[in-house]
């Protein structure tokens, strides 16, 4: 991945499963919401009645070849128009519409080829890369292509979330591996520098292969319980296939073919084909569930078609984890000791006592030791300080243990002026709501009314 800034910016960039945006959009930074937070703000195209003519570039006689320019790429002057910017310049910042040619307009074609004549010649559009020569190499008669197995088992929803320093060049590379999920990549990438904040347009990255397995299973599931698990093979190639389907031997879970699954068939080009097992895990914890997909060669004809063998990818090998909870109920029961070495070393033993009925597998134990009594408690002090309210009795228990804990921070010189100023809100805001259980004698009750408990 190579970022480009200004020299010495920051640059978040982030790489997300494009099915994860479909389901929550409106997640992602585009120009509009960078603006929306500017008290003055323009983000609009520009009307149409005050654009600047299209001017046509003259050409010479002479033989030109000029690379096609698909609408999805924009020059200088599309990106400020999108903003509502209108810029007033002498330098060439917007490409041609089309070309002159001898008092002849022509526009943009695939690819333009020029031989000094009137005429103009278009040549097929071909995709970014080399071009594909595989179907003019001819393959000794029988002869298979060397056996490649793909081996799929990390599919994040999130790919790439990290920050990016650009060093003094204004470039910096990034070494990546594109996860295993046969996918859209949905690219996003923003900057800071000292000159401001960059916002650098949503790109997309496809990944694919035209021969590839998907399993459905759930996330989860309770020791003892079965679910059909199915296993769709895709064949975007362009002839028909053998597959064999396979999964992958385990002593963690059985499985069991649903009658009238045939896990050895054709499957012509752009098929898809589902296969089902019932699957019962037997084991706790995560269990990966492996099955393959084979491109086999036969003299088996599919449709009157010859049967086919890809030349790479005809192993496609899939692994997924499944969560397998134990059943029953859960237990927990929690010991304490208050410990004090004094410089020596100090050994406190536990007699741990299991119910008789305990489910195997699923007894586990931690142990965690904290210097400080109250230290687990402040790794979230905003938990400890609590807005009192409710009746006279509740707003009283949530108003002493905040006078608690800032004698506590102020003692261990831990008290902030941030924490002070909130714990300081809250204390008011109790106070005053006590205030409304006062009753004529003095004392205080629960609702306000009725003889005074304190």
């Amino acid at each position: 991945m190579q970022v480009t800034a200004l020299p010495r910016s920051l640059c978040g960039v982030s790489a997300i499963d494009k099915s994860v945006l479909i389901k929550e959009p409106g997640k992602t930074l585009d120009a509009d919401k960078i603006f929306d937070l500017l008290p003055l703000k323009k983000s609009s195209y520009i009307p149409y009645e005050v654009n600047d003519a299209t001017e046509c570039l003259n050409v010479r006689p002479k033989r030109y070849v000029l690379p096609y320019l698909s609408q999805e790429q924009n020059d200088a002057y599309a990106v400020f128009q999108k903003v509502g910017l209108k810029m007033a310049t002498n330098l060439v910042f917007r490409l041609p519409s089309c070309l002159k040619f001898k008092g002849k307009v022509y526009r943009h074609g695939p690819v333009v080829y020029y031989d000094g004549s009137s005429h103009v010649y278009y040549a097929p559009r071909f995709r970014d890369g080399s071009i594909e020569l595989s179907s003019l190499v001819v393959k000794p008669a029988g002869q298979l292509p060397p056996l490649i197995e793909t081996a799929r088992s990390f599919f994040p929803e999130t790919w790439i979330w990290d920050l990016v320093e650009v060093g003094d060049d204004g470039k910096r590379g990034v070494s990546l591996t594109v996860p295993d999920t046969i996918t859209t990549w949905e690219t996003e990438a923003f900057c800071l520098s000292s000159q401001g904040f960059g916002l650098a347009p949503r790109k997309e990255m496809k990944v694919f292969q035209p021969f590839f397995l998907e399993l459905t299973m759930p996330y989860s599931i309770i020791r003892g319980e079965h679910f059909e698990l199915r296993a769709t093979v895709f064949n975007y190639l362009t002839s028909c296939i053998m597959v064999t389907v396979t999964p992958g031997p385990s002593s963690d879970y059985t499985l069991t073919p649903l009658s009238g699954d045939l896990y050895t068939s054709c499957l012509c080009a752009n098929e898809r084909k589902t296969l089902r097992w019932t699957m019962i895990p037997t084991a706790l914890g995560a269990v990966n569930v492996t099955v393959s997909a084979e491109a086999v060669a036969s003299h088996v004809s599919c449709d009157n078609e010859v049967v086919s063998v890809p030349d790479r990818g005809r192993i496609d090998v899939v692994t997924k984890s499944l969560i397998v909870k134990a059943e029953g109920s859960e237990t927990t029961k929690t010991y304490n000791w208050l410990l004090c070495p004094k410089g020596s070393p100090l050994t406190e033993e536990a007699e741990i006592h299991l119910p008789e009925n305990v489910i195997e597998g699923s007894a586990r134990t931690s142990v965690s030791v904290l210097g400080d009594i109250l230290g687990r408690a402040l790794k979230n002090l905003d938990g400890l300080l609590q807005m009192p309210y409710g009746c006279g009795e509740q707003n009283m228990a949530l108003l002493a243990p905040n006078i608690y804990i800032l004698h506590y921070l102020k003692g261990t010189q831990q008290l902030t002026a941030a924490i002070m100023e909130k714990a300081t809100n809250f204390l008011t805001s109790g106070y005053q709501r006590q205030l409304n259980y006062k009753s004529a004698d003095g004392a205080y009750t629960t609702f306000g009314t009725g003889p005074g408990n304190t």
